[in-house]
């Protein structure tokens, strides 16, 4: 795994041009996947740690569930919309540049991981103001690693696919299907900072399969100008 993250670091283009040659094989297939697994696992119990206890290693789990499964659902629909823009990817190529993209959010997020859980542990229960900001602090860290390997995605379209694809067009609409599916993924298996009201997040999917992540961002949002303008 330690050599999976020295590659994405240190030689990207490789590890690109290794999925465009389809030469790569199991062994490194399988670090880059326990790279995605491990940092946003790390991610996932440094924002659970706001609450403690088992809530840690529940966001812990749930962290990477959340990539992975949102890549599940995708999958096929980001393969078929490739095809459509000429990628000419077999499916293979498509699940290896996906997973070495959340590789490289897990190598940001599991980064930034030791930092996050010194805000997120030593942020007081109690204060729903507190528990508002750590959501957009725990937003923020994701967007920047999702920001990293969005550019990483377009660097592995430009390799991978031949000439005349619209790298562009491929890439905006993989980033819709995945962030629109990722958002409801991250509904249901909410919660993942918890707060003190709820302690280890009470996890339920028949409660979580009620509304969608756009209804509770414009019901957080409210709660949020509600709380702070009182």
């Amino acid at each position: 795994m330690l050599g999976a993250v020295d590659t994405i670091l240190k030689n990207p283009e490789g590890l690109l041009g290794e999925i465009a040659a389809r030469r790569m094989g199991a062994a490194r297939a399988l670090g880059i996947l326990l790279v995605g697994v491990t940092g946003t696992g790390l991610f996932g119990a440094a924002v659970g740690s706001y609450v403690g206890g088992s809530q840690v290693w529940h966001a812990a789990v749930k962290m990477p569930v959340l990539f992975l499964g949102t890549l599940g659902v995708s999958l096929m629909l980001m393969h078929v919309v490739g095809a459509a823009f000429r990628t000419d990817f077999s499916l293979d190529q498509t699940v290896l540049l996906c997973l070495s993209s959340i590789a490289v959010t897990g190598v940001i997020l599991g980064a930034l991981a030791p930092a996050l859980a010194l805000f997120f542990a030593s942020g007081p229960r109690g204060s729903y103001n507190t528990y508002l900001l750590l959501v957009l602090l725990m937003t923020a860290a994701i967007a920047l690693g999702g920001a990293v390997s969005v550019g990483y995605l377009y660097r592995g379209l430009r390799t991978s696919a031949r000439k005349g694809v619209q790298v562009l067009r491929t890439l905006a609409c993989w980033l819709l299907v995945y962030h629109f599916v990722g958002g409801q993924m991250a509904w249901l298996l909410r919660p993942f900072v918890g707060d003190n009201r709820d302690v280890f997040g009470g996890f339920s999917l028949e409660r979580n399969l009620r509304g969608n992540i756009y209804e509770g961002i414009v019901d957080t949002a409210l709660a949020a100008i509600r709380t702070w303008g009182d």
